[in-house]
């Protein structure tokens, strides 16, 4: 069976710890010859670093006494193996004092040692076999988990492409295992962070090694929601990167953020207007107010003129600066009954219940042309931009809310062809 790259990240890190012994046996097979050859050599100058201070030159001691993973801890062949090493020091101690003081050496002493030194590698091994028993359950294991985990759980490379998810990705993404591998996490942005949001990110991951927070993405559908999110980054023992893992759950079901879900649903993230969809909403409602009381509505369909060489010149963040001026002027004309909302880039329009008489629709018209018309100020400098209005009514010109708002549509581009800066009534020739 094909392991997964869940399982084969934890084989990597388990794996470890029998590559080290295999080292660490090695290392202390070297010390064994060190210690035979001061031992036939008569004792050579640096005995002292091999017999009275073996556990700070030895690395199978250090390897030893350095373990700090509670599981191999508990085994009982570890305890075995600290027992045997402890009387392999205390062999080796003892021959060459004997050694020092003079007392022959016996073949006994060396068999005892090498003995000694037999049973440690053979205890090693069985270590090797348990943890290496322990490793295939334990991905096992680890492979379930992340399977049938309720939380979505992603695992990408350093550059951040997507290797593998699991089921519960899928479940609260809507991108399938085959459409989310290969791809980066921003498939699932929403729009609603900037970019000092994500450099605060990337700058927690690759300095404390994690990240978590709340963070809105986006489904496949194009739902926007709020995730609880934990990155974390998996280092090889070199300190490079090599791995990311995301887990997150759906946090949209508490009433805060369902009243955040409602907000971004039905408002401009920019300006806090009413989006389109809301906007035909409250437009229905005033048509079946108007209806019972017989009373009139004018929708007003609003464009900026010169806007584009604004956002041009200055940048997209200054373009956003001056699109929230424009929404507190036009918001300034109007009564807390009327609804004024952003259309779409630089369009915006407004929904006048009840509103009166003709003249009174063209003092409004009017007193928007001129505010939105003043100077703005933008990056230290003085610009001006114009609006361009059409105008229709209920139930005069229709009665349906589509049709509405093409037929204020279709007369602010009329009020542009005669000049801009400037209203137009809708009439029936425009189409």
């Amino acid at each position: 069976m094909n392991m997964t790259q869940f399982q084969l990240l934890s084989m990597g890190e388990l794996e470890s710890f029998w590559s080290e012994l295999d080292l660490v046996i090695e290392a202390h097979c070297r010390w064994l010859s060190d210690l035979n050859r001061v031992l036939l050599f008569d004792l050579a100058i640096n005995v002292d670093d091999i017999a009275d201070a073996a556990h700070q030159c030895c690395h199978f001691g250090r390897w030893y006494h350095g373990i700090e993973n509670r599981a191999i801890r508990a085994m009982p062949v570890y305890i075995k193996i600290g027992e045997i090493h402890e009387m392999l020091h205390r062999e080796a101690g003892e021959i060459l004092n004997g050694v020092k003081r003079g007392e022959p050496l016996q073949q006994s002493d060396f068999d005892q040692l090498l003995c000694c030194s037999q049973d440690l590698r053979n205890t090693v091994s069985q270590l090797k076999s348990n943890i290496k028993a322990d490793i295939s359950t334990i991905s096992m294991l680890m492979t379930k988990v992340f399977e049938h985990a309720t939380e979505g759980v992603l695992i990408t490379k350093p550059d951040a492409t997507i290797l593998n998810v699991n089921k519960a990705f899928t479940k609260l993404t809507g991108y399938s295992h085959e459409e989310a591998v290969g791809q980066k996490p921003n498939i699932l942005l929403s729009g609603r962070h900037d970019d000092d949001y994500f450099k605060k990110m990337w700058h927690d991951l690759t300095t404390v090694g994690y990240w978590d927070g709340e963070i809105w993405n986006r489904r496949k559908c194009g739902e926007v929601y709020p995730q609880n999110f934990n990155i974390s980054a998996l280092s090889d023992n070199g300190g490079e990167i090599t791995h990311y893992i995301g887990i997150f759950t759906d946090n949209s079901s508490n009433d805060v953020n369902q009243a955040k879900l409602y907000h971004l649903a039905y408002f401009d993230p920019l300006t806090e207007l009413p989006n389109r969809i809301l906007m035909y909403d409250r437009l229905r409602h005033a048509i079946a107010v108007a209806k019972r009381a017989k009373s009139n509505i004018a929708v007003f369909f609003l464009d900026l003129d010169g806007f584009k060489r604004v956002n041009d010149r200055y940048g997209h963040k200054e373009g956003d600066n001056l699109l929230k001026q424009v929404t507190y002027r036009i918001k300034s004309c109007l009564r807390e009954s009327d609804t004024v909302s952003r259309f779409a880039g630089d369009e915006f329009t407004v929904v006048l219940p009840d509103v009166g008489s003709n003249e009174n629709v063209e003092s409004i018209a009017g007193k928007i042309v001129e505010v939105v018309g003043k100077p703005y100020t933008i990056a230290g400098e003085q610009v001006s931009i114009t609006t361009s209005i059409g105008i229709t009514l209920y139930p005069n010109k229709a009665e349906c809310t589509e049709s509405l708002v093409k037929q204020a549509d279709l007369a602010m581009y009329a009020a542009k062809r005669d000049g801009k800066n400037r209203f137009c009534h809708y009439h029936e020739s425009m189409g």
